[in-house]
């Protein structure tokens, strides 16, 4: 139990639900009734897994909804052991979570400790579909990015997503363009704007069109390009 990157939830851990549900792969944690000695003459101990609460993008769901887990998991008690459980969605029954994790049951033989080392679909939020269609065919590193944002990869997250902005530069400028028509913009803007679309090295482009950024579409006063 001294493992470096165990993470201690005083006073008693987190509980098998939480883990599933809210840690991110890669971290140990402390989880308090994680196991029961089951009855009969067999000296064993199951893993105490709850239904969860997940986001299910299936038609019939697209929300919350628990999902049941499909296994029974046996543990060891003060001895490490993994596991690959399958959840199914308790409402459609065909969304499937799966979860690659080691285990080892404590001494006392009820608390111990869980570390997820996989899941699938990704830990994370759901992206919206509408997102996904908006950016086209940069998906997989938008993806990418939504994965390294979610398990605390923020180097690497940006990279990813500066990808994406990087190879959808003209389409955020003829956006703007057609805002600043819209609106009336003098004609220096929207010459530079177009001056801009034609940049190859999309910084060189935020230079150019960021003082032409309609007033419309700054966020909280700030200009999203710059």
């Amino acid at each position: 139990m001294n493992d470096p990157q165990l993470i201690a939830k005083p006073p008693s851990g987190l509980t098998v639900k939480a883990f599933f549900e809210e840690v991110s792969p890669g971290k140990n944690v402390l989880i308090q009734a994680l196991g029961r000695k089951a009855s009969g003459p067999s000296t064993s101990w199951h893993m105490q897994v709850p239904a969860i609460q997940l986001h299910c993008d299936n038609e019939a769901c697209q929300g919350i909804r628990y999902f049941e887990p499909k296994d029974t998991e046996y543990l060891r008690p003060t001895e490490r052991k993994e596991h690959f459980l399958n959840f199914v969605c308790r409402n459609c029954k065909k969304s499937k979570k799966t979860y690659a994790f080691w285990s080892r049951l404590s001494e006392d033989e009820v608390n111990g400790e869980l570390m997820k080392f996989g899941e699938y679909p990704p830990f994370g939020p759901p992206t919206p579909s509408r997102l996904i269609t908006m950016i086209g065919g940069e998906r997989d590193y938008f993806l990418k990015g939504r994965r390294a944002e979610n398990q605390g990869l923020g180097i690497a997250a940006f990279a990813y997503y500066r990808r994406v902005v990087e190879n959808q530069k003209t389409r955020i400028i003829d956006e703007i363009i057609r805002v600043a028509q819209k609106i009336g913009a003098p004609k220096e803007v929207t010459d530079d704007l177009n001056a801009a679309r034609s940049e190859t090295q999309f910084s060189r482009a935020v230079e150019v069109i960021k003082h032409g950024v309609p007033e419309s579409l700054l966020i909280g006063g700030h200009n999203p390009v710059d």
